[in-house]
């Protein structure tokens, strides 16, 4: 390695010396030879460039020629090293999506959730948010307990509203439907702006699946907010998907 080293050191200092110096050198050998053919080159492999020293044929005249090489060695390995750390980023995504969700599953008691919130609510991503608040729905025997501390959930709201542009359409409909759903069985504390910023996002979504936009509505007629702009666009949807609609999915629309 160390000879190496020694060498493209040599050699860059050659090619540079070279470089400066041959205008000046080859001007004095014009007068006492007639150089030909110089069949020497130097070879440096630089960032993207391929460059070539070459003294021609011409009489003493020194010629620095600048390739782009095909074999783009640099670029091609920053673009595995780019692919390795992308790699490697989207293990360790994966790797920390499943712990938050093993951990929220793994929850028992609405203490337990409650803690991991605490632990963890500023990692939570949309679809953590939504299978938190479905695992919340199916502690029935602890809801009762929110209403000793109605702003329990303001955390999770809270990151909903900051992560609200992540969220799809399934997302946008499981967490309206969970939050829905709690505060009709507690006293929790949902400010109204919170469904405005839902509602103003589920406006946008352009293609949904008929439970969501059943569970959607459900969501907002079951906290009583007033939404006509949500429903109209809904309605044209729902219109044109009918087919998709089942009995439990028909129900909720018709009730909201």
């Amino acid at each position: 390695t160390k000879s190496l080293f020694n060498f493209y050191s040599s050699t860059t200092a050659i090619m540079t010396i070279t470089r400066f110096l041959s205008p000046f050198l080859i001007k004095s050998y014009k007068q006492q030879y007639q150089i030909r053919t110089i069949g020497t080159f130097f070879h440096s492999i630089k960032g993207d460039n391929y460059y070539k020293i070459a003294v021609n044929d011409r009489i003493g005249e020194g010629i620095i020629q600048k390739y782009y090489t095909t074999r783009n060695y640099r670029k091609k390995q920053n673009q595995r090293e780019l692919e390795e750390n992308q790699n490697n980023f989207n293990n360790d995504k994966d790797s920390k999506n499943d712990i938050l969700l093993q951990g929220i599953s793994n929850s028992e008691t609405l203490n337990d959730l409650l803690h991991f919130q605490h632990q963890s609510i500023t990692e939570f991503q949309p679809f953590h948010i939504s299978s938190f608040l479905y695992k919340v729905t199916q502690l029935r025997k602890d809801l009762q307990s929110i209403n000793n501390d109605p702003k329990v959930f303001d955390p999770l709201l809270s990151r909903t509203i900051t992560t609200i542009k992540e969220f799809d359409a399934p997302s946008l409909a499981r967490t309206a439907h969970g939050i829905a759903k709690i505060s009709s069985q507690t006293k929790i504390s949902v400010d109204p702006s919170f469904w405005k910023v839902l509602e103003e996002e589920a406006v946008k979504v352009e293609l949904w699946e008929a439970r969501h936009m059943s569970r959607i509505l459900w969501a907002f007629a079951k906290v009583n907010y007033n939404s006509p702009e949500l429903f109209s666009s809904m309605a044209l949807k729902i219109m044109s998907n009918l087919d998709e609609f089942n009995s439990q999915d028909l129900a909720n629309t018709v009730w909201a």
